[in-house]
């Protein structure tokens, strides 16, 4: 909804006009708003410098020699 030019207010006033309810308190409020999009943003920047590993060779080996 950010992306669509709504304000952290304007986000808020339709959560609590929705069927959404916040975990801790009775309704959102801009703040709780804008804490959710920031820590969404960190989140997805963090994810994003993730990368797979690559695998190049692998073998097994194996201690022949006896004791």
């Amino acid at each position: 909804m950010k992306e669509d030019g709504f304000t952290f207010l304007e986000i808020s006033d339709y959560l609590n006009t929705s069927d959404y309810k916040p975990q801790r308190t009775d309704k959102f409020t801009s703040q709780q708003v804008f804490g959710l999009f920031d820590k969404m943003n960190k989140r997805i920047k963090r994810l994003d410098k993730i990368t797979p590993p690559i695998i190049y060779n692998f073998g097994l080996l194996h201690n022949l020699s006896k004791n």
